[in-house]
C-alpha cells in the first residue's frame, strides 16, 4: 500500500469525531435535570500551551477527592472551589473519539458560591468502556461502570 494512503488513513483515525450521546443510558438520567453536587469539586482551566484553544474556553469540573496533590497541574490552574450541595445542570454528554481512545464529557453549568453565579463546565466522565461516579451522583451509583462504545 502506498505510503500516502497509509498516512491518510492514520490521519483520519487520529483526527477524532465527537457525537452527542445525551439520550443514551446511563447518561440520559443526568441530562436536562436539576442536580446537586454530592461531593466537593473545583474548576480549573486547561493551559493554552498544551491544549487546543477550544478546550481552554470552558473550565473543567474536577472531584476534590481525585486530585489530592497541591502540586497537581489541575490545582495549579484552579479557578474556584465548588462545595457539595451546589445546583448543577448537565446540558449534554459528548463522546469524543481520538488518539486511539474514546472519552466521555458532560457539558453543563454549576453554581459557584464564591462568584455568585452559574459557570459552564466540562466534566471528564470516563474513557473507553469505563465511566466513573460523577460529582452529582451519590454512593448508590457504582464507583465504576462499563458502557458500550
Amino acid at each position: 500500500m502506498p505510503k500516502s494512503i497509509v498516512l491518510s488513513v492514520i490521519a483520519v483515525l487520529l483526527a477524532g469525531c465527537t457525537t452527542d450521546i445525551s439520550r443514551r443510558p446511563p447518561f440520559n438520567s443526568s441530562v436536562g435535570r436539576p442536580l446537586v453536587t454530592k461531593r466537593a469539586t473545583f474548576l480549573h482551566r486547561d493551559s493554552p500551551s498544551v491544549s487546543p484553544p477550544e478546550w481552554c474556553k470552558t473550565p473543567n469540573l474536577e472531584d476534590e477527592d481525585r486530585v489530592r496533590s497541591p502540586r497537581d497541574y489541575r490545582r495549579l490552574q484552579q479557578e474556584a472551589s465548588v462545595p457539595a450541595g451546589q445546583k448543577l445542570r448537565v446540558h449534554q454528554v459528548l463522546k469524543e473519539v481520538g488518539d486511539g481512545a474514546v472519552y466521555y464529557y458532560a457539558m453543563g453549568e454549576v453554581f459557584v458560591p464564591s462568584l455568585g453565579r452559574f459557570v459552564e463546565f466540562r466534566y471528564s466522565w470516563g474513557f473507553n468502556d469505563t465511566i466513573y461516579r460523577a460529582a452529582w451522583e451519590g454512593t448508590e451509583v457504582p464507583a465504576v461502570r462499563h458502557v458500550r462504545w
